[in-house]
């Protein structure tokens, strides 16, 4: 169904300095319950989304790609589309990669897992929140139920506000020179957070990353705590609107939430299915051709969030 959106759902964007990227326009969306994606496409086909605020959707999970070879799998039913890549690890197979599992390891208690919760004999279907780790049980596994997501609150965001407008400190990316990223407050590898946008390094105005495309954005789940319930958001889009939305979402609800982020770069891709919710795996396999490590996630089911 296509809608006009002039205020919660609106995607921001004015400027485009950067070379072949999109600047997101506020008119025209394209809502598939429960996600909301702009309804016009990159240059390469890709659109931004956003879901809507919730404790708990369902979603289809995605095997990684020497999974689904063995399963035979050429297509993916009953989705949306490709909504978060997994960082090196599947809820399907199980596999879990020793560098993501490092990471888990060294996530704080109060910091947020996702949880799958099946509801179907193949264990493929079922709903997903987030829950703080202080709160895993002795059945909660990293991938087998539980997913792991690097996280910054948004008070460790290096950003300022000045007479109205958004600051913020950008680095040349170190997975990717030709981009620069966000800067946190936090040192060693978690300093520098992986959402990429082509512009000046150095203290920038917000609106300088509002271009969306393969090499500018990327995806994140905005998770926050509410009359003690843990809502959550996934955003596929700019810089700009990520960090809009997380500010948007600290005064509303009076909160510091967190932006989380599982893969990125490349995989910071996301697929849109056909209008019969179908998505042939080559698409995917594109994206990421390694055995285990990659194409592992998870898509919304449309029009179900129970």
């Amino acid at each position: 169904m296509l809608v006009f959106c002039l205020c919660f759902y609106l995607l921001h964007g004015t400027n485009n300095s950067a070379k072949n990227a999109h600047v997101l326009k506020p008119h025209l969306y394209d809502t598939l319950y429960p996600v909301i994606y702009n309804a016009l496409a990159t240059s390469n086909g890709e659109y931004a989304f956003r879901t809507i605020p919730a404790k708990t959707l369902k979603v289809k999970l995605i095997p990684n790609l020497e999974t689904r070879a063995k399963m035979k799998l050429h297509k993916i039913d009953h989705i949306i589309g490709v909504h978060q890549f997994f960082l090196d690890h599947d809820l399907v197979s199980g596999f879990v990669h020793p560098f993501t599992k490092n990471m888990f390891d060294k996530l704080q208690s109060t910091q947020f897992v996702l949880k799958f919760t099946s509801t179907d004999k193949n264990k493929m279907i079922g709903n997903i929140g987030y829950i703080r780790k202080s709160q895993l049980t002795k059945g909660d596994t990293l991938g087998k139920n539980i997913a792991y997501f690097r996280q910054w609150r948004l008070s460790e965001i290096d950003y300022k506000v000045e007479k109205g407008i958004v600051y913020i400190h950008a680095n040349p990316c170190n997975f990717n020179k030709r981009c620069a990223c966000p800067e946190s407050k936090l040192t060693g590898n978690m300093r520098q957070i992986p959402l990429w946008q082509k512009t000046e390094i150095g203290v920038q105005p917000l609106n300088k990353f509002n271009a969306f495309g393969r090499e500018n954005g990327g995806t994140v789940a905005l998770i926050w705590e509410y009359n003690h319930e843990i809502f959550f958001q996934d955003i596929h889009s700019s810089w700009s609107e990520i960090l809009e939305r997380a500010i948007e979402v600290s005064k509303k609800y009076r909160t510091d939430p967190s932006i989380a982020i599982s893969d990125a770069g490349p995989l910071a891709y996301k697929l849109k299915a056909n209008r019969n919710y179908e998505l042939n795996v080559s698409a995917i396999d594109a994206l990421a051709p390694s055995g285990k490590r990659f194409g592992a996630g998870y898509g919304y089911i449309q029009g179900n969030n129970k």
